[in-house]
């Protein structure tokens, strides 16, 4: 596998990431193993948390959000469900399903949901905050024990 450059480049203090690519030498998506799923989730989750654009205007407020009390991480995913919710982007579902692949591989009884499978509506870039929390009620109603969202290009 290639390393990513363009990652290499952007890590925190001009030192750089050693995130393996997920494409192989002629350029093919390729996810061959957990390591590279564990580092495309990371690098999904920066890409929310780090360059999402926040659009203001006069007359709309961005709602101020108080401490978040993160969830307590499940000591094993066996006999839980696991929801992959995917925004319709390009490439994205492929990538879903082999995460989905893999933990169906690895965990015993694990029941992996593709949401975009469950209901077609969940798989947009909700760009208005009524769109998201709409496809968060969708999402809550399948009572997932995990989420994993993810998007590509």
């Amino acid at each position: 596998m290639r390393e990513s450059s363009c990652l290499k480049e952007a890590g925190p203090g001009g030192k750089g990431w050693d995130i393996p690519s997920i494409n192989d030498e002629r350029g093919k998506s390729k996810v061959s193993s957990e390591k590279s799923v564990r580092s495309l989730l990371l690098i999904s989750f920066l890409a929310l948390v780090l360059f999402v654009p926040v659009e203001a205007s006069a007359d709309r407020e961005i709602p101020k959000i108080g401490p978040v009390k993160m969830n307590p991480r499940p000591a094993s995913l066996e006999e839980k469900i696991v929801l992959l919710r995917w925004n319709g982007k390009y490439n994205g579902d492929k990538f879903l399903n082999r995460v989905g692949e893999l933990l169906a591989q690895r965990i015993r009884k694990v029941k992996i949901v593709e949401m975009w499978k469950e209901d077609s509506s969940t798989a947009v870039i909700s760009k208005e905050r009524e769109a998201s929390e709409r496809i968060a009620d969708k999402i809550a109603r399948q009572k997932p024990d995990l989420v994993i969202a993810g998007q590509a290009d």
